[in-house]
């Protein structure tokens, strides 16, 4: 007899089913990120025995490039140096607010 046989779905609550629900979810979710990490390292061992690299077999295995995001400021004197407004400033806006001035001077 299995734990199944146990539980009276009939008996549950709404909100019972609801938390079951999502247990049984997370738990999925769970599992296939477990098989997930299982299967990259033996397919990493086993690339590694015949001497080459995973992302050279599989189509798409590379590391996904992080999104570059727009720049939305201009350094004052080179043009050739932005920044998105994402992230932490960098030195020459900081040294820009220091002085008084205002950000959206900067604005392209």
């Amino acid at each position: 007899m299995s734990h199944l046989d146990e539980i009276n779905l009939e008996k549950l609550s709404d909100d019972e089913l609801d938390k079951l629900e999502k247990m049984i979810e997370k738990q999925h979710a769970i599992r296939h990120k477990e098989r997930m990490r299982r299967a990259r390292d033996e397919m990493r061992d086993i690339a590694k025995r015949y001497g080459v690299d995973v992302k050279d077999l599989v189509p798409g295995a590379a590391q996904k490039k992080k999104a570059v995001s727009e720049a939305t400021y201009r350094h004052p004197e080179d043009e050739s140096v932005t920044w998105s407004g994402r992230g932490r400033r960098p030195k020459w806006i900081n040294d820009w607010l220091d002085k008084g001035r205002d950000l959206n001077d900067l604005k392209i």
